[in-house]
């Protein structure tokens, strides 16, 4: 789920198992805002998240690992 200040919620059914992912100014590999506007599942374990005024981010999911881009990147 993406939320408004609070980043991207993932909820796994089958254990009950909640995470929470948000924004870390001093993690490069972290969410790169917490207000989440969109959500894209390109295939499966692979999100991509799309930030108000944040740029958009790569979401590996079985790595929970997160490549940002910005239009400050570009």
């Amino acid at each position: 789920m993406g939320t408004r200040d609070k980043g991207l919620i993932q909820f796994d059914p089958q254990t009950g198992v909640v995470a929470q992912y948000t924004h870390d100014a001093n993690d490069l590999r972290a969410i790169s805002g917490n207000n989440i506007r969109t959500i894209i599942e390109a295939e499966p374990g692979v999100l991509w998240i799309g930030t108000e005024n944040n740029g958009f981010g790569k979401f590996l999911t079985n790595e929970e690992t997160f490549f940002n881009y910005s239009n400050k990147s570009i």
